[in-house]
C-alpha cells in the first residue's frame, strides 16, 4: 500500500494479551497506608495504595460473580469507614459501603489501586485496626511527622521518608504479611495537629502522586535482578 508520495506503509504490530480468569500470576506486592489525623485525634483520613503485579502473559479478567460481572480484587475496609473514594484527587469516584470490589482487568505488568476514606473514633487515641485482604511482600504505614505519633505492636519503626521538600512522614513497616493478618496502629496527636478536611481531595491527590513516585521506586528495587558476587582481583586465574 502506498501513502502520499513514494512512502510505503510500515506494518503496525499491536500486542493484545489473551484473557484468563486464573489469577495465579497476579499478586499484591506492596500496600501503603497514608494517614492524617484531625486536631482532636479522633478522626483519621486514610489512603490505601496497593501495587499490583501480573507476572504472566495473559490479562487477568477476574472471577465471574453471581450478577454476571467480574471481580478482580475485593477490599474490606474497617467498620465505620465513610466518605469512601476510588482513586484520589478531583477525579476520585465516590463509593458506597465498606467492601470495595474492583472489576478492572489486570494486564501483564504493574499497576496501582488507590482507595481513600475517613474513619472516626469515639475517643483518642485513634486506634486503626486493619486485616490484610491479600498477602503482602511489604506493608508501610505513613503519617506526617510532627503532627502526631503512631505505634504498633505488629509493625516496626523505620526511617522517615520525604514525599516533598515540605512533607516528611514517619513510617511503620512490616514484611511478608500473610493474607488475613491483622495489624493495629494507635495514633496520638502531638503538639502540632493537622487541619486536613474530608473534602480536600486536591491535597490528597498531590500526596498520592508523590507517594506513587516513592512506591514505584521501591518496586524497581524489588524487581531488580540480583547481581552475582564480584570476584576479588586476586581470585582469578594467574
Amino acid at each position: 500500500m502506498k501513502i502520499g508520495s513514494g512512502l510505503e506503509a510500515e506494518p503496525l504490530n499491536i500486542e493484545v494479551a489473551d484473557g484468563t480468569d486464573d489469577g495465579k500470576d497476579v499478586k499484591v506486592a506492596m500496600g501503603h497506608f497514608i494517614m492524617d489525623v484531625d486536631s482532636t485525634g479522633k478522626s483519621l483520613q486514610v489512603i490505601e495504595m496497593y501495587s499490583i503485579s501480573n507476572g504472566g502473559k495473559a490479562t487477568y479478567m477476574g472471577k465471574p460473580t453471581a450478577d454476571g460481572k467480574r471481580e478482580t480484587f475485593r477490599f474490606k475496609l474497617p467498620a465505620g469507614a465513610h466518605d469512601v473514594y476510588l482513586g484520589a484527587g478531583p477525579n476520585a469516584t465516590p463509593f458506597q459501603g465498606t467492601e470495595v470490589v474492583l472489576s478492572d482487568p489486570i494486564p501483564p505488568g504493574n499497576r496501582q489501586a488507590i482507595l481513600m476514606y475517613q474513619i472516626d473514633y469515639p475517643s483518642a487515641p485513634a486506634k486503626f485496626v486493619r486485616r490484610a485482604d491479600y498477602a503482602l511482600d511489604q506493608l508501610r504505614v505513613l503519617l506526617p511527622a510532627g503532627e502526631a505519633n503512631m505505634t504498633s505492636s505488629q509493625l516496626k519503626a523505620e526511617q522517615p521518608v520525604s514525599l516533598s521538600e515540605q512533607e516528611q512522614y514517619s513510617v511503620l513497616g512490616g514484611q511478608n504479611i500473610a493474607a488475613g493478618q491483622e495489624f493495629t496502629v494507635e495514633v496520638r496527636v502531638g503538639t502540632a495537629s493537622s487541619t486536613t478536611q474530608t473534602s480536600d481531595l486536591v491535597k490528597w491527590g498531590v500526596i498520592v502522586v508523590l507517594a506513587l513516585g516513592l512506591v514505584l521506586g521501591m518496586l524497581r528495587v524489588l524487581s531488580r535482578p540480583r547481581r552475582s558476587a564480584a570476584v576479588p582481583p586476586d581470585a582469578g586465574t594467574q
